[in-house]
């Protein structure tokens, strides 16, 4: 207690001055810094792979909306051209009319990148021609080719003779170092088609691929699917040319 006076006033008061006394502080225990790390690491486990999870669907979600506008790029082509499907190329290479030459050069598809040097064989490694889960660097195309059902040299199917454009592929996922064209087996086995040089079905969306077919519906295919040939997708062959 302290005694105040107010001079001239005659008053004084008790005044109880309060002390603070800084508690000290001590540092944590090795065991309290193991527990922080661990339980660290254990939301860098969980989170870390959400993450690269969601990172990839949102790389697949872009993968199907290109194959979806090239498929409508490629439909708005054959609706120009007497319902032909756009060539892969001409008999004689390296003559800027490849099929993405044709998409590109039309206006079906707005320009892209090309390979240095390459455009004159079709090299479209950006843009809609694109799968955004090639890793770098890119091959000769963008991951996105015709498929062998459809597709061939010189001259394509023609759109208007396919009975069930729902059931027959006309897009989907392909190495970017490979040729222009890929081969589902089923569908070779369905209409005779067989390339050598064709180049397999990528499964590089969380276990599978997608497949764009001739009415322009995008679907994600599982390899095991595919090879099952699930809900007889691929059985009825027609006469491509």
């Amino acid at each position: 207690m302290k005694t105040v006076s107010f001079p001239y006033s005659g008053f004084s008061v008790f005044v109880r001055v309060l002390s603070h006394q800084r508690q000290s502080r001590r540092g944590f225990t090795l065991v309290e810094l193991l527990t922080v790390i661990a339980i660290i690491g254990i939301l860098a486990a969980i989170i870390i792979p959400v993450a690269s999870s969601m990172r990839e669907k949102a790389r697949g979600a872009q993968c199907l909306s290109n194959q979806r506008q090239l498929a409508l790029a490629i439909r708005l082509y054959a609706n120009d051209h007497k319902g032909q499907i756009p060539w892969l190329s001409q008999a004689n290479a390296g003559n800027s009319q490849w099929w993405t030459n044709l998409l590109v050069d039309g206006g079906y598809v707005p320009n892209c990148e090309w390979r240095t040097g390459a455009r004159n064989w079709g090299s479209a490694i950006s843009g809609v021609f694109r799968c955004p889960s090639i890793v770098p660097p890119v091959g000769w195309y963008g991951g996105i080719a015709l498929s062998n059902a459809v597709a061939a040299y010189g001259k394509s199917a023609n759109i208007d003779r396919i009975a069930t454009p729902s059931k027959v592929s006309l897009l989907a996922d392909a190495p970017s170092n490979a040729a222009n064209t890929t081969a589902m087996p089923e569908i070779k086995k369905a209409t005779g088609l067989t390339w050598g040089g064709s180049t397999p079905y990528v499964r590089r969306h969380s276990g599978g691929g997608y497949v764009a077919f001739v009415d322009a519906h995008v679907t994600h295919w599982k390899e095991a699917d595919l090879l099952a040939n699930k809900n007889g997708i691929f059985d009825q062959p027609y006469t491509p040319f």
